[in-house]
């Protein structure tokens, strides 16, 4: 299982492609931006948990909670239901940076609204009055941002739809945080594989300890 994820692209085809095979949040999107020359590779909206452990996004779009969203689902290159690895947004955004070779950002969303209302503009500042924050914005391919769970839903409405509309963005992604259910099913799961590939070594262990004792149980009968 994993989270589910829209995906938009410019110059997309006209069908939406759905699918349920499992893949990388970081894969996912540094095949996206391989080969974009957009001013903004791709913006990657990543919704936190709910207070309740769940993930968010299902929740809000089976609710109608993001109805702008909803217009443009049409119009979305794909669809994903199984996107592993879905964690804390530096996560993503270290993971994809490695896998593609693109600077890649966490960022809030005011930071995201200033990166939009950048690109909107013919000039930007001179380096020397950019912070060190407003340098990586401004040099970022990819921005990944963290949306808290308690985000007002027409607010994440507006933004994701705006990045979707923009000529300058290459690719939008929508996706959630896993819940914690899924990933304390992962660990169990994991646990379980490890238990399965260590019984020999562990026999081996205990037979050899067995072993020794008699051994010295003998040595100790001969005195």
């Amino acid at each position: 299982s994993g989270a589910p994820a829209i995906v938009w692209t410019n110059g997309k085809g006209s069908n939406v492609v759905h699918s349920s095979e499992p893949v990388k949040a970081s894969s996912l999107i540094s095949e996206l931006v391989g080969d974009s020359n957009s001013s903004l590779d791709a913006a990657v909206f990543l919704l936190e948990r709910s207070p309740d452990g769940s993930e968010s996004l299902s929740g809000l779009t089976s609710s109608g909670s993001l109805p702008l969203v909803a217009s443009k689902y049409n119009d979305a290159a794909a669809v994903h239901s199984h996107v592993n690895n879905n964690k804390a947004a530096n996560i993503i955004a270290r993971e994809t940076g490695a896998a593609s070779g693109k600077n890649v950002l966490r960022v809030s969303l005011s930071e995201f609204s200033s990166k939009m209302t950048s690109l909107d503009k013919d000039s930007t500042p001179v380096d020397g009055k950019l912070t060190k924050q407003q340098k990586a914005l401004e040099n970022a391919h990819v921005l990944v941002v963290s949306i808290p769970a308690d985000t007002n839903p027409s607010v994440i409405d507006e933004a994701v739809v705006k990045a979707v509309d923009h000529s300058s963005v290459g690719s939008v992604v929508l996706t959630g945080v896993r819940s914690t259910e899924e990933v304390k099913q992962e660990r169990l799961a994991e646990i379980r594989r490890q238990m399965l590939s260590t019984p020999k070594r562990k026999s081996k262990y205990s037979l050899s300890g067995r072993r020794l004792d008699e051994e010295e149980g003998n040595g100790n009968n001969n005195n």
